[in-house]
């Protein structure tokens, strides 16, 4: 198993924990999530490792996430353990090289601090990036939109085929409620209500499930990384609310014009 050792020089800049802490003494280790799914272990368990010293306990306190930018991508994501310093000095006979120093920018943005700081260290400053396994899903960013693009489709082939279906089965029921007075905007307004009505019901049981769907799906992979699954719904989702009723609307807006132009005394006389 790799292993970071880490001594803090000033303020706070380490890795990020998942849970429990960092390791304070030379017996304690924070171990990856895969490490600790691969071993069986928990946050508080006890580890064993061979030491210059022999076969000694470690105590596990925390579960930490060990980016492979700051290993020179010698650790996978979800991988590795941090120990102290002097924790991991015991691990090697051979002294350890401490040739990575983390820093964090009080303003990250600021590009001024980082062409300071690379002006000061030329060639050894290396900026935050995301490990690969993260760049990888960024690959099929545009994935879900196209899904959804698909899915959008089918939808609208699924309302339209819905209403001009019931306007033909309901050409009697039509005709009827024009020969009681209907006017054409009143037929018009009954197929659009029938549309709304569909589109409703969807709206109501998609948009949960599916952000119950893609939450569970997000946190299943994150915890395959053994990162920290942040779910993130945007404030956007609830602009498919009124897009969904407006476009169901709009696909109601021909069989509605058929409905309003039903001739009540042909329908009632053919059937």
């Amino acid at each position: 198993m790799p292993v970071v050792g880490i001594r803090t020089l000033r303020g706070h800049v380490a890795p990020p924990l998942l849970d429990g802490r960092l390791p304070r003494g030379p017996r304690e280790i924070a171990l990856s999530g895969g490490e600790l799914r691969a071993l069986h272990r928990s946050v508080g368990g006890l580890v064993r490792a061979r030491t210059t010293r022999g076969l000694v306990a470690l105590r596990i306190t925390g579960q930490v996430v060990l980016s492979p930018e700051i290993t020179n991508e010698q650790v996978a994501l979800g991988s590795g353990g941090v120990m102290t310093l002097a924790g991991a000095a015991t691990l090697s006979r051979a002294p350890l090289p401490v040739n990575v120093y983390l820093v964090t920018l009080r303003h990250p943005g600021d590009r001024a601090a980082m062409a300071r700081l690379k002006r000061e260290f030329p060639g050894v400053v290396l900026p935050a990036v995301p490990p690969p396994e993260v760049r990888e899903v960024r690959g099929v960013n545009d994935l879900p939109l196209a899904l959804a693009s698909v899915l959008t489709l089918l939808a609208v082939g699924t309302i339209a085929h819905t209403l001009v279906t019931s306007v033909r089965r309901r050409r009697r029921d039509l005709a009827i409620l024009k020969a009681l007075g209907f006017v054409g905007r009143q037929v018009r307004a009954s197929v659009a209500w029938q549309a709304t009505a569909i589109a409703g019901v969807g709206l109501i049981v998609g948009l949960p499930l599916g952000a119950a769907a893609g939450r569970w799906a997000w946190t299943v992979l994150a915890q395959a990384f053994a990162i920290e699954p942040v779910p993130i719904i945007s404030a956007g989702l609830l602009l498919a609310v009124p897009a969904v009723l407006i476009l169901a609307n709009a696909v109601a807006a021909i069989p509605a014009r058929t409905a309003a132009r039903t001739q009540p005394g042909v329908v009632l006389r053919t059937e």
